[in-house]
């Protein structure tokens, strides 16, 4: 009878251990797929490059016209805010209007991954201090409105190897751009779905490499409820 047990016991307990050990070897080969995964993503994501730029900082008001490039945005001071009730209007000043005090520099950039691009961000994070829109919609009435606005989209597929040219535009007295961190940012979603941001150092031709990001990430850069908020309550900037 005990002999009987004891055999009982050492096969459930041997069968416990086994389980154990699966389990184990599981997790790491889950881990290891899962590292290998990441990895593989990462060799095969979209990277842009940039491989010309052209300065037209020095000649205002010098090949400013819509539509020299194929993604064109202008980055408009925030001069003031109102707040009436629950609404944030900005105040922009009508000198933006006037082309011949704009300033642009155009870029060609080529998408050096091994992936294709589409839904591509020109994102700020410039909040408090700038807004950007699309340089051929820059009216009396967007001035007027007030509307905050951190992003642009390219909607175009940019397969790898394949180029698209950007300008970007700014009062000549107000040129915003990042020192020691990147102001601007290019959102993208790649051929399998998957999101990416890529630090861009505008109006510099300095790019960081792409990281992978989610939808929910760059949903948030592009918003302007962060904005509004803090520009109701000041402490949270």
């Amino acid at each position: 009878m005990f002999d009987y047990l004891a055999i009982m016991v050492s096969a459930i307990a041997g069968g416990v251990v086994t389980i154990l050990v699966e389990r184990v070897n599981d997790r790491r080969r889950s881990r290891k797929e899962q590292v290998s995964y990441q990895e593989e993503l990462r060799r095969n994501r979209p990277e842009f490059q940039v491989v010309k730029m052209k300065d037209y900082f020095d000649t205002p008001g010098k090949n400013t016209q819509h539509k020299s490039c194929d993604f064109e945005v202008y980055v408009i001071k925030i001069e003031n805010v109102n707040i009436i009730d629950d609404e944030v209007i900005a105040k922009y000043n009508k000198d933006n209007l006037n082309r011949d005090k704009w300033v642009c520099r155009e870029y060609t950039l080529k998408n050096v991954g091994k992936t294709s691009v589409y839904e591509l961000d020109f994102i700020s994070h410039a909040h408090r201090t700038a807004c950007l829109f699309d340089a051929g919609m820059i009216n009396e009435r967007i001035l007027d409105f007030g509307s905050l606005n951190y992003s642009e989209l390219y909607d175009r597929r940019i397969g790898p190897d394949e180029y698209f040219t950007l300008k970007i535009c700014f009062h000549k007295d107000r040129v915003f751009g990042g020192i020691f961190s990147a102001q601007y940012e290019l959102g993208m979603r790649d051929d399998n779905g998957n999101y990416w941001i890529q630090p861009f150092f505008a109006p510099d031709d300095k790019l960081y490499e792409s990281q992978r990001t989610t939808y929910k990430t760059i949903k948030e850069y592009k918003s302007k409820d962060i904005a509004i908020k803090c520009f109701k309550d000041p402490s949270l900037w």
